[in-house]
């Protein structure tokens, strides 16, 4: 679908458009994050994506809830990431 078949569509179809959109990244972010969860254990070491402050640093997992993760972080303490930004090594 390109730009000019949206600007064509009606707020109505839009709307929908959107909606399901919406849904499909929510579902895919719920598994997504259903994966990582199911390869984590307390005390892995992983890396955070997508993070400018906590990229390049040991990150130990302290626990492990529905859709963040608690990291010890080496030298800035506990921070609580989504499972979205954990890479496992």
């Amino acid at each position: 679908m390109k730009k000019q078949d949206l600007v064509k569509m009606s707020l109505t179809e839009l709307r929908e458009l959107h909606i399901m959109v919406y849904d499909v990244l929510k579902l895919k972010r719920s598994s997504q994050s259903l994966e990582i969860a199911q390869q984590l254990n307390v005390g892995q070491i992983v890396e955070v994506i997508n993070s400018t402050r906590l990229s390049g640093r040991k990150c130990t997992v302290t626990k492990i809830n529905r859709k963040k993760v608690k990291l010890q972080v080496e030298g800035m303490g506990v921070w609580n990431v989504p499972m979205t930004m954990i890479k496992i090594k």
